[in-house]
């Protein structure tokens, strides 16, 4: 039977070693090969390391949603994608658990391994923050003597902050326990005019845990426009938000 005889009620259908089928309402097509099947994915042994990694790709699902709830105060719009760059960093965290195999690795567990920190520290929670974020950075510092995040006004560069009325400050402090699940927060907020800044000191309240749980400073800074952004897209206004975070 020649392709042309194909009509697409028939869809999805197998045709010379292509499979046709239909995608919002468009007919694509792609090479055929033969697919696991459910029972397959489920009970095969072939494919048990496939339900282990899902066993602990939905482990770190779940913990990336209870992180993301303690960060929560910090994001006064949305980030597109933010789930999916939390995600990437615990499962690549969760692979310094040694003790474990896969589908038993633990986050807790890897809180111990030394490269642990070095990854959390380096990841970056805002990657398309625009510019104007590189001139408050020298202004923005965490005084290791004292444990504390300070606003130093004088090293800010006012020059590339010129878009922006104001600056929206939310700084807490997090312990998260990767064992539970849970946190303890203390959050607070301040808004600074661009041709006032003034300087300010956070200092952390919270007592310093123990393992299984991270202690770190969080915060994020909002630069408000000149414009009204509430009228953007998400992904217009994302370069407006910085967040970062110091484990201490």
């Amino acid at each position: 039977m020649s392709f042309h005889h194909f009509k697409p009620s028939q869809l999805p259908f197998t045709y010379q070693g292509y499979e046709f089928y239909e995608a919002d309402g468009k007919v694509c097509f792609r090479r055929s090969y033969q697919r696991p099947s459910g029972d397959d994915l489920r009970y095969n042994e072939a494919f048990a390391n496939v339900r282990k990694s899902n066993t602990e790709f939905a482990y770190i699902a779940e913990i990336n949603r209870h992180f993301r709830l303690a960060l929560a105060p910090l994001f006064r719009i949305s980030i597109p994608y933010f789930h999916s760059y939390v995600q990437q960093l615990f499962v690549k965290l969760n692979q310094f658990d040694l003790k474990h195999d896969l589908g038993h690795k633990r986050l807790d567990e890897a809180l111990k391994h030394p490269e642990f920190y070095k990854v959390f520290k380096e990841f970056n929670f805002s990657p398309n923050a625009s510019s104007w974020v590189e001139a408050l950075q020298p202004g923005l510092r965490f005084n290791s003597s004292q444990g504390c995040l300070e606003l130093l006004p004088n090293l800010v560069n006012y020059d590339l902050l010129f878009e922006c009325v104001r600056l929206d400050f939310v700084i807490g402090e997090v312990i998260f326990d990767f064992k539970t699940h849970s946190f303890t927060s203390n959050f607070q907020q301040r808004s600074v005019a661009i041709h006032d800044l003034e300087g300010f000191t956070f200092c952390p309240r919270l007592e310093a845990p123990e393992a299984p749980k991270l202690h770190f400073i969080v915060y994020s800074v909002f630069a408000v426009p000149d414009y009204d952004y509430t009228r953007k897209r998400s992904k217009q206004t994302e370069p407006l938000l910085y967040v970062n975070l110091i484990v201490l």
